[in-house]
């Protein structure tokens, strides 16, 4: 069988589950399209005969990429068939400190501070970049009965990747808030809550990041508990804003 050139190759979305694929036949692959998913597989390679001394080297063209060359996946191809075969964001997981905690959080500071209720937050002060949103926003936290305990996200080493003008950069949220939305007080909302003062184009790209790719991902994986994301404009309303954001 004669070499076959594709010249219109098929291109599937990155993000869907592939629809078409050129068949093989016993001689190679053709230009024939089949619908669907082609079944995961690799080519068993063939080990080139020893040279013997003088001998030239024969090639075979062709023989490496026929039917009877292909193994099955089978590990892959019963993944894959155990999905409905929608695309779902899974998060990139840390080697090292997987599971953060407020156990061992210790520092000095010279910002503004805010001194935290114990019975609401394991760190005993908000650190604070401004003279009162953070301040006004931990006193918003502390006063819900919804939030069983929060933190003010400084030191904790919580941060979510994103990229800015194809700068990698890493975003560090506000706060983090357990939130008692009637589940059950083993199943708490994890709640990041940003404070969001002048629009700023890298604040829009954090923001877009956290609520359409990071909090998916992480629920996607199902081994974190339940997450959401919001952002609050006016301190002074975030407790509104909040139990309108989450539906309390």
């Amino acid at each position: 069988m004669s070499q076959v050139v594709i010249e219109n190759p098929i291109i599937n979305s990155p993000f869907d589950e592939p629809t078409r694929h050129f068949r093989f036949a016993d001689a190679g692959i053709t230009n024939e399209e089949v619908d669907g998913r082609r079944i995961s597989s690799y080519f068993v390679p063939i080990a080139r005969p020893k040279k013997t001394k003088g001998a030239a080297q024969l090639a075979l063209p062709g023989t490496e990429w026929t039917q009877d060359r292909i193994e099955e996946n089978k590990l892959v191809n019963d993944i894959i068939a155990s999905t409905d075969g929608t695309a779902a964001l899974k998060p990139i997981l840390r080697p090292y400190d997987t599971i953060g905690s407020t156990r061992y959080v210790d520092f000095d500071t010279t910002w503004p501070v805010y001194a935290t209720k114990a019975q609401k937050c394991h760190i005993s002060h908000v650190v604070a970049d401004t003279d009162s949103w953070e301040q006004k926003m931990a006193e918003a936290l502390e006063d819900m009965p919804e939030v069983i305990r929060y933190v003010k996200n400084h030191n904790l080493s919580f941060t979510i990747p994103y990229t800015l003008n194809g700068e990698e950069k890493n975003y560090i949220p506000d706060f983090i808030a357990c939130i008692d939305d009637d589940h059950s007080p083993d199943d708490l909302l994890n709640l990041i809550v940003e404070v969001t003062g002048e629009k700023k184009k890298d604040k829009a790209a954090k923001v877009a990041t956290a609520r359409t790719l990071w909090v998916p991902a992480i629920n996607n994986h199902s081994g974190f508990g339940r997450w959401t994301f919001i952002e609050v404009a006016d301190p002074w309303d975030a407790q509104n804003a909040i139990r309108k954001g989450i539906s309390i």
